[in-house]
């Protein structure tokens, strides 16, 4: 039962409740004590009253009690102030007989005594009933002061903690609406913070993490134009094509992404393009998809030739090239590295339209299915930065040619069997000058990379 009430409870009416709890505790311990010590200090000074008041009394008693004048003592008695806390004096003699009395006795009265001497002589006692009523009236009206002022404590300290509880509570409902709203694909404001050092830090992981959202919306949305081709000529519907494949990726795009900000890493991203476009424009090839860390270019897309194999080829050549020119020439930014990989296979191509009802957003053209594009991701997964490697497949196909290859480690294929691969060692003469003549122009068409 208190378990399902508690758990009805939000932060700022539990942590009310606590400090009212404490504060009632508390009080209560401090006002019970108070009372107690309070109530016997009161007795002390009143027993000590009632003892120098007896001690005078049998002082001015003694004569009487000497001659044994019962009306002088009573006489004397009835003329003694004796204060609240005596309710009844009594004189007694040697036998305990009473000889004068005044007052009445209470039930729960302290009996206090007191001889009467002369000249060291005992003559009788002084016995008085000593009420300590008074003592705990005043102890319990200073009990009843302190319940009062705990219980106003604790409702002062409960508000006062609900109050500040409601700062973090409201903050915490409204993270929750934050974090669903995120769920749900929607981009919210992140919610005011109050003046807390736990939700201070809260707010700057919101902050980073808000930052890195918006780094990655920039970033695809340079993705989405880094590799969007407005132009379109093959025929609607899906088809089969023999097509010459360059896969190049990024190994380090994840860490070049926390260096750097997303305006620098859309600029990078589009220097790159501009590279890739060139080279693959110069050789027939159609840069067509961004899959993974890497980028996808296409031989043969619109018409077969004996030469996809070796335009594949002499494209990553040619950017391969690009890249050592700009960086000895100090204009490529720092960090990046390719991986590139060549092959041949069939390849599925399904067109995609464009949504009318998101006409703003740029779509690929095409959907390339099949083991082949994976068999060219995979072989620049296992490449090494900055060379080609080309799959046995491609290699095979090429015709007559010049071109030195190095033996490349073997592979198993999604059916498990083996697939050799080869380095690019070496390009003929005339294909060396020609890249190079091609390097040179297209930097010179490049805009440097701020």
């Amino acid at each position: 039962m208190l378990k399902t009430i508690i758990q009805k409870l939000n932060l700022s009416q539990i942590s009310g409740l606590i400090v009212v709890s404490i504060v009632l505790f508390c009080g209560l311990l401090i006002s019970i004590l108070t009372y107690s010590d309070l109530k016997s200090l009161l007795q002390q000074e009143l027993q000590f009253d009632v003892e120098r008041q007896l001690k005078r009394l049998a002082v001015a008693s003694a004569d009487d009690m000497a001659r044994q004048d019962r009306v002088s003592l009573s006489v004397l008695l009835n003329d003694w102030t004796t204060g609240p806390a005596i309710t009844q004096i009594r004189v007694l003699d040697h036998d305990g007989e009473v000889i004068a009395r005044n007052g009445k006795a209470e039930a729960n009265a302290e009996l206090m005594s007191q001889s009467i001497t002369r000249d060291d002589l005992a003559l009788g006692v002084l016995e008085a009933s000593v009420s300590l009523e008074s003592a705990r009236n005043a102890a319990a009206r200073y009990f009843s002061l302190a319940l009062l002022a705990t219980a106003l404590l604790s409702l002062v300290g409960g508000l006062l903690a609900y109050r500040l509880a409601s700062y973090p509570s409201r903050y915490f409902r409204q993270l929750q609406q934050y974090v669903d709203q995120e769920a749900s694909g929607i981009t919210p404001d992140i919610p005011e913070v109050p003046n807390l050092p736990e939700c201070l830090a809260l707010q700057q992981s919101l902050e980073k993490l808000a930052e890195q959202r918006q780094q990655q919306q920039t970033l695809q949305q340079a993705l989405n134009q880094f590799l969007y081709q407005p132009e379109t000529d093959l025929e609607s519907g899906t088809t089969y094509r023999n097509c010459a494949m360059l896969y190049l990726e990024i190994p380090n795009l994840l860490e070049l992404q926390q260096q750097m900000t997303a305006a620098e890493l859309a600029s990078a991203l589009n220097h790159y393009h501009r590279l890739i476009s060139h080279a693959a424009k110069v050789y027939n090839g159609r840069l067509d998809r961004y899959q993974g860390d890497g980028i996808v270019v296409i031989f043969g897309l619109h018409e077969h030739s004996e030469r996809d194999s070796l335009n594949c080829i002499y494209a990553a050549s040619l950017f391969l090239g690009l890249l050592r020119y700009l960086r000895i020439k100090g204009k490529e930014p720092q960090g990046f590295e390719f991986r590139c990989a060549a092959h041949k296979g069939p390849v599925l191509i399904a067109p995609i339209d464009e949504s009318e009802e998101d006409s703003e957003t740029p779509h690929l053209h095409y959907n390339l299915i099949g083991d082949s594009l994976y068999w060219a991701s995979h072989l620049a997964r296992h490449g090494d930065d900055n060379h080609l490697l080309a799959s046995e497949a491609l290699v095979s196909g090429l015709p007559e040619h010049s071109i030195g290859w190095r033996q490349g480690p073997d592979f198993q294929n999604l059916q498990g069997n083996p697939q050799g691969t080869f380095w690019l060692q070496s390009l003929p003469e005339t294909t060396i000058s020609l890249i190079n003549r091609q390097i040179h122009r297209i930097a010179s068409i490049t805009d440097d990379v701020h």
